[in-house]
């Protein structure tokens, strides 16, 4: 069982010791350079201060030939004496001149120069005089051109520096440029290389971080690991050739080195705890504070950015001191995370020493810096830490999560809280904990969501008692704040809290318990205070432990509801035939009788049920009688009101005049039936009242006739009653009475239809839905109207009334049939249109015309009088009336839906007209560009305003293609 990570761990050391490998061999490139090039061995002499000029200008200490004053500068490469001085010659004769050697390279130089040969300037860095003098321009590796035949000439550099260091520092290089640019990157390889391997690492363990979001030690050494590898890019001097900016390559090194430091501590926190004093957390927040400071600092231009260094490198030694004495303390204890950084601090405590030396002048400058490998090595030492814990924590959680299985199987399962206390009991023995509660979420009531303590333990076994008293009481004395649990409860995630007063360490952890993201409860432990306080690893393995317990949780819930649902099936299996029963009653199924088992327990639901039966079937058949009922009295009314209407005709005819009609008010009782409302309108027919019945509240529109003198008003009007009498259909106002009052006044009593004619509503033209739905609705009306042998005959907007539903769907109603045709009355046809033939005469021709005794059934009036609204009738009108048929209301139709969609008329003046005049009546074609509208219901509409009848389609097709596109 342990056998796998003990040679998991091995292979990591190994994998560590060969990365080691890596930077101790990058002393060995020094000596093997690229052939072709080889080290400068010449001599330096150096001299501090200024050169003064000659009579021409010239730098006296650039001019070639011996110059008193300069001293030979020792192997080490310091110059000794600086005592503040700002300025610095270096001076050599060179040698070794070779074929193809042209080019002097310099690793660096603090911090800028100018470069003379034999007093002629071929090189600087930066300005000692002009805009920007002596400004700090970073560091960057320097190529001279020396040109050949250099052998024997003398070399000046004039070097100033601000900086505590100035001079060169590596070992300068003779050889071609390209071969040089060659031989700097093979000797770069190694720190390359390095910061290679930390920026994989630091991605690689952000990665494991973004997955096990809880574990913020992945964090800190992600960052830390990313940052160092930043910093070997920034300090390498290959760096150049990826962007030559030497100022902003320093402030990405020293920002990465300052980064180092706060999330060294942060992980070094993280691992082995605050420290005395909590001095380690109070280091982490001195480095990310003065970080801060410096970046602002900087930015602000108030501090150069090389000034930051040197506060930084003494916070730096008091926390090397803070860290190492934490590290041994932990090491004489036996930790094994604290030898690893141990000697890994060594390893960077050596190469710091050694860079510090050469710094202070007691080693040579020209040798490559250490301190970078230095804290290469530390980072893979913290790196193998974080590692070496990972696989413990793997381990135990193995172990652990067994032994939890394992002590969960052998509870039982349907006795409440009885797997809660194994666990919470378990949970205390292998994490050391003092004291261990379990809370789970409400599913139901009025808390639902909120957590409920289940169950509580001690390391004594003690458990909490029955009811809301007991857990109350057990909340109390807990170490920590309240709100520990509810804060994990919040978040969801993971939690640890400290606290210490004296000598008493006092630690907590809680864990949400979660199964796809759904969270079950939380499980909160508090350490005992005779053992160490909790850390990551024991919150990890909390959480693993969770996660199995969640598991389990939900396996219990699941068993405990099959054992319900197999409960439930048996008592189903009983129901079977009285949910049968049921189905075949829901279905409509009221004939056939429920048998019921009176030894049942569901007897008195089975008996509930045939009762039901039976009263929904006798209620039915009521209905079904009294439905028969109602149809038969509709259409006897219906008799009722054509056969008024024939003896009211017969009345009009034989009576000359009658009185004045009253004009009615609210509240006035018209025909002793009904209660006027208000007015609705008058035309030069009549007045339109809103009335109710008096027999049963019923609002109604009354219509009452006030052209008594006029007959083919008085036609109309009965027209009109005969015809709505005849129709029934939801699209067409209904009649409910016509009679006439105790003064001889002809009145028709209507549905009252709450809305506006079509012509009131302009705004919604254009609206293609809105068009077609009113189109639909007026097509169905008009079938339903030729279905019963009548043609409307003056189909225009203002007799088209418009009901809004709430959502904005309109509600047709047609109106006004007082000058349709009742193709299937001859009688009452005739006669009416007998007297609509008077209406284009004068009144003395009426008056002569109309007969006074005839019988209904004679025509007695001339034919081929135009009657309805020009600009809707149809063209074959102009020619006779007696061309009407269906057709016509279709062409009123399509008028209507040109005007509804496009918000024009179709033609320039009323179609019969351009018929008479003897012009061609050309459809537009504007319908097919309406947006929205589909180019069959174009066609449609133009089809319904063809000039010849036969083209045109009949409203019942109209009614079908449209519900077919829709």
């Amino acid at each position: 069982m342990r056998a796998k990570p003990r040679l998991g761990l091995r292979w990591l050391v190994v994998t560590f010791g060969l990365s080691l490998a890596v930077p101790l061999d990058a002393r060995a490139e020094v000596s093997t350079p690229v052939e072709s090039v080889r080290l400068y061995t010449g001599a330096w002499e150096y001299r501090w201060g200024d050169s003064p000029r000659l009579a021409d200008g010239s730098l006296a200490w650039a001019a070639p030939g011996d110059a008193p004053g300069f001293l030979a500068l020792d192997a080490r490469g310091s110059p000794s004496g600086r005592e503040g001085r700002t300025t610095l010659w270096l001076r050599t004769k060179l040698s070794g001149d070779a074929p193809g050697d042209d080019t002097l390279y310099l690793r660096g130089v603090d911090q800028i120069f100018e470069a003379y040969l034999d007093g002629e300037q071929i090189y600087h860095f930066g300005n000692f005089e002009g805009e920007g003098a002596r400004r700090f321009l970073g560091y960057k590796a320097h190529y001279l051109p020396l040109g050949e035949g250099f052998h024997g000439k003398h070399l000046a550099l004039r070097i100033h520096s601000d900086h505590v260091n100035i001079g060169l520092f590596g070992e300068p290089m003779l050889g071609e440029r390209s071969a040089l640019v060659t031989a700097v990157i093979k000797r770069d390889l190694p720190t390359l290389g390095m910061g290679l391997i930390m920026l994989s690492l630091g991605a690689f363990v952000f990665c494991l971080f973004l997955a096990r979001r809880k574990e913020r030690a992945y964090l800190t050494y992600s960052i830390l690991a990313l940052s160092t590898g930043a910093y070997f890019t920034a300090v390498s001097p290959s760096r150049q050739l990826v962007a030559d900016a030497p100022l902003a390559w320093v402030h990405a090194e020293l920002f990465c080195l300052y980064l180092m430091g706060s999330f060294l501590t942060a992980y070094f926190e993280h691992i082995f705890g605050r420290g005395w004093l909590g001095l380690v957390r109070w280091i982490r927040f001195a480095f990310v504070g003065y970080t801060a400071l410096a970046a602002v600092l900087v930015a602000a231009g108030v501090v150069p950015v090389l000034r930051t260094l040197l506060p930084y490198q003494v916070l730096l030694l008091v926390a090397a001191v803070v860290l190492i004495t934490r590290a041994v303390r932990g090491a004489w204890d036996g930790s094994p995370d604290a030898r690893i950084f141990g000697a890994g601090f060594i390893a960077a405590a050596t190469a710091g020493c050694y860079d510090v030396l050469g710094a202070m002048g007691v080693l040579s400058r020209a040798n490559l810096p250490l301190g970078h490998i230095g804290f290469f090595i530390l980072t893979l030492a913290m790196g193998l830490i974080l590692a070496r814990r990972f696989l413990e924590v793997q381990e135990r959680l193995g172990q652990y999560s067994t032994v939890l299985g394992l002590s969960l199987a052998s509870a039982r399962v349907l006795e409440p809280g009885q797997q809660a206390q194994v666990a919470l009991d378990e949970l205390i023995r292998l994490l050391k904990a003092k004291r261990a509660l379990l809370f789970l979420t409400r599913t139901e009531g009025e808390r639902t969501g909120e957590l409920e303590l289940r169950a509580k333990r001690d390391v004594a076994g003690a458990s909490i008692g029955a009811g809301p008293a007991e857990m109350s009481r057990s909340l109390e004395g807990l170490a920590l704040r309240a709100d520990v649990v509810e804060r994990v409860r919040a978040e969801r995630r993971p939690l640890i809290t400290r606290s210490q007063s004296g000598k008493r360490r006092r630690s907590a952890m809680a864990a949400p318990l979660l199964i796809r993201d759904e969270l079950l409860g939380v499980v909160y432990l508090e350490a005992d205070e005779s053992r160490a306080p909790f850390n990551d690893a024991d919150l990890t393995i909390l959480l693993g432990l969770g996660t199995q317990l969640s598991i389990t949780i939900v396996t219990t819930r699941a068993v405990r509801l099959e054992l319900m649902s197999a409960l439930q099936e048996r008592r189903i299996e009983k129901q079977g035939a009285l949910l049968d029963a049921a189905s075949r009653l829901a279905k409509g199924d009221i004939e056939t009788p429920i048998a019921v088992d009176g030894g049942s327990e569901l007897a008195e639901l089975g008996l509930a049920l045939e009762g039901m039966r039976r009263d929904v079937r006798a209620k039915i058949q009521m209905l079904e009688a009294k439905n028969a009922e109602v149809e038969v009295l509709n259409d006897e009314l219906r008799r009722k009101i054509e056969a008024r209407t024939m003896t009211l005709l017969s009345a009009v005819l034989g009576h000359e005049s009658g009185a004045p009609v009253p004009r009615l008010k609210a509240g006035d009782v018209a025909a002793a039936r009904y209660r006027v409302v208000r007015k609705l309108g008058e035309g030069a027919m009549g007045v339109v009242y809103e009335a109710t019945r008096v027999t049963d509240g019923r609002s109604v529109a009354l219509k009452l006739l006030t052209g008594a003198k006029d007959k083919p008003a008085v036609a109309r009007f009965i027209r009109e009653a005969n015809i709505l009498a005849r129709l029934n259909h939801p699209n067409l106002v209904s009649i409910a009475d016509v009679d006439v009052t105790e003064a001889g006044h002809l009145y028709l009593v209507m549905e009252l239809v709450a809305g506006a004619p079509l012509d009131k509503h302009e705004r919604r033209r254009g609206d293609v839905a809105f068009a077609l739905s009113t189109l639909a609705q007026i097509a169905e009306g008009l079938a339903a109207v030729h279905a019963s042998g009548v043609v409307h005959r003056d189909l225009k907007p203002s007799n088209v009334l418009v009901t809004l539903e709430p959502d904005g769907t309109p509600l047709i109603k047609l109106a006004d049939f007082g000058i349709s045709t009742l193709a299937g009355d001859d009688a009452i046809a005739a006669t009416v249109e007998e007297m609509e033939g008077t209406t284009e005469a004068n009144d003395d021709e009426k008056t002569r015309i109309l007969p006074r005794n005839k019988p209904a059934g004679m025509n007695v009036t001339r034919t081929g009088m135009l009657v309805g609204t020009p600009g809707y009738m149809a063209p074959e009108l102009a020619r006779r009336s007696r061309a009407l048929r269906p057709s016509s209301d279709v062409f009123s139709l399509g008028i209507i839906a040109y005007e509804l969609l496009t918000e024009e008329r179709p033609f320039p003046m009323p179609p019969l007209f351009l018929v008479v005049q003897g012009r061609p009546i050309e459809v537009p074609d504007n319908l097919r560009r309406v947006p929205g509208l589909p180019p069959s219901l174009a066609a449609l509409f133009e089809r319904c305003l063809a000039e010849d009848p036969d083209a045109r389609p009949t409203a019942r097709e109209v009614v079908d293609v449209i519900r077919r596109v829709l």
